[in-house]
């Protein structure tokens, strides 16, 4: 008969897995509207290049990719379906000034 140690750890077990299980559908549910996002990868290195910034555009605009996924919803980003650049704009303007002041 399983002691009461025993039916502690099989449901622990369950719960690391259910835990892991819900990040894993919450990645792949925020990939879909990062991926949406970065398909305008060139034009937001472009807005960057636009802001005096040659050397570390792609490092920028890759940060602004893990702000967003930390930060904002799907909701402002998304649109009717289409990017919201403006928004977008605006997180590369902030995310360059933090970067060029060295915060």
């Amino acid at each position: 008969m399983p002691s009461y140690t025993d039916s502690c750890r099989v449901g622990m077990l369950l719960l690391r897995f259910m835990i892991a299980f819900l990040r894993y559908i919450y990645v792949i549910i925020m990939a879909h509207w990062v991926t949406k996002i970065a398909t305008h990868h060139t034009e937001w290195v472009k807005i960057v290049n636009s802001f005096g910034e040659d050397f570390y555009a792609e490092d920028i605009v890759q940060e602004v990719y893990i702000r967003i996924m930390s930060y904002c919803s799907e909701e402002q980003l998304i649109v009717n379906g289409e990017v919201n650049k403006a928004y977008m704009y605006f997180v590369l303007r902030n995310t360059f000034l933090i970067m060029h002041r060295g915060y």
